[in-house]
């Protein structure tokens, strides 16, 4: 016979939401748990500014599948994996805008060096986040203040 070690329950609900696809419930506390480490990762390994950041590639980071972070990111943020990726994108690309030192950069530069991997992407994944176009978004802070 082969015994396993007790586990603890923060380890058994991580074990049980990595095992439930993602038809199957998982529990608004599973879901806090998840939500929580997904947030820790975007902020300490800015994941998102490879722009081939895939959807396996993420679940790989957080030891689970791709169905399982799919089901998660839906349902913990409201929105798909990409529209996800893409605001931590979108919003690196805010803060360079407002950061004097990235003056000399263009705009598209700033994209690509904030994740996204094309012009067109860039510019409707900002357009979408903000509802301006990049191009736009400077004037806009103008009026703002």
């Amino acid at each position: 016979l082969h015994f396993q070690p007790a586990q603890t329950a923060e380890e058994a609900a991580k074990e049980a939401s990595i095992t439930k696809g993602p038809t199957e419930k998982i529990t608004d506390e599973e879901l806090a748990l998840w939500r929580s480490q997904i947030e820790q990762l975007m902020a300490d390994e800015k994941p998102w500014l490879d722009p081939e950041l895939s959807l396996p590639d993420l679940a790989q980071r957080l030891q689970t599948n791709a169905s399982v972070l799919s089901a998660v990111v839906n349902r913990a943020f409201g929105k798909n994996f990409n529209d996800f990726v893409n605001e931590y994108r979108v919003e690196a690309v805010k803060k360079r805008l407002n950061d004097p030192s990235a003056g000399h950069l263009s705009l598209l530069g700033i994209g690509l060096d904030c994740g996204f991997n094309s012009k067109s992407t860039f510019n409707r994944a900002f357009r979408k986040a903000t509802g301006v176009a990049p191009s736009g978004w400077g004037r806009l802070k103008k009026y703002q203040a």
